[in-house]
């Protein structure tokens, strides 16, 4: 069962719940292996705004996080522990963590910026993690559209991700229940072990891949009897796992997208 508590950290480190997250946010991560997807390296903001989130960040986030995003009483917001924290994300959920918790809400005197200055903010964290400048602001439509990444561009999600596919439910020989023929592996942006109407419904649209997911913890999955969904068309979400025998999700959660899997 640690394996369940490592996950709860997961999320209470990486965001907010669930409620940040509009249908086109979710759609926005559930790509086909085929889909062009704009990255962070793509010019995604232009110099003005960086201008104004640094000077916005001097102000309201320095005394916390450091000059230069370096860090001080709080974590550093850029270098490779960040990178590696929010890596293959849409700006989407970075946005979110940062309009909804930061600054830190205080009861007598709740602090909350302007959308524009959080945009303007994300615009510089951006900039200094390798974001290159184009010619265009950064707007919130366009948020759930831009992967967050390093600077070798979009990676492997790492071990221990929570992730999210869709693929063929199917029996192997030995009994063992495997994913097959499922689509690229993408973060996942909602709680564990919750399998959200949005995300059912964007799935249906995500043609399947080539890839194989071995099943681990069925078990565990609430609500879910996998013979009845036998070659059907799923979602599967938890934590990525790779071995010298492939890859694999430590499940938290599985939902039917369609009885039909023949694409």
């Amino acid at each position: 069962m640690h394996i369940r508590f490592f996950l709860a950290t997961i999320v209470l480190i990486v965001g907010p719940a669930s409620s940040i997250f509009t249908s086109e946010a979710v759609a926005g991560r559930l790509q086909s292996p085929d889909a062009n997807i704009r990255t962070i390296l793509d010019g995604v903001s232009n110099p003005e705004q960086i201008a104004r989130g640094q000077d916005a960040f001097e102000v309201r986030c320095s005394g916390c996080h450091g000059l230069n995003l370096t860090g001080g009483r709080n974590s550093a917001l850029r270098g490779p522990d960040f990178v590696e924290k929010w890596r293959e994300y849409n700006l989407q959920l970075l946005y979110g963590f940062i309009s909804n918790s930061m600054p830190p809400r205080r009861n007598e005197n709740p602090l909350i910026l302007p959308d524009d200055t959080y945009l303007d903010i994300l615009a510089y964290i951006v900039s200094g993690n390798g974001g290159q400048a184009g010619r265009e602001e950064l707007t919130e439509e366009q948020l759930s559209a831009v992967l967050f990444v390093g600077p070798e561009g979009p990676q492997p999600l790492p071990i221990g991700a929570l992730a999210m596919v869709v693929g063929c439910l199917t029996r192997t020989p030995g009994s063992d229940w495997i994913l097959t023929r499922t689509s690229r592996p993408v973060r996942s942006q909602t709680l564990p072990f919750d399998a959200t109407t949005e995300e059912l419904i964007s799935a249906e649209s995500i043609p399947l891949g080539s890839e194989t997911f071995g099943l681990r913890d069925m078990a565990f999955v609430r609500g879910f009897d996998p013979a009845d969904h036998e070659a059907h068309k799923v979602q599967a979400k938890g934590l990525m796992i790779r071995t010298s025998e492939g890859q694999s999700l430590s499940l938290t959660t599985m939902g039917m997208v369609s009885a039909e899997c023949t694409e």
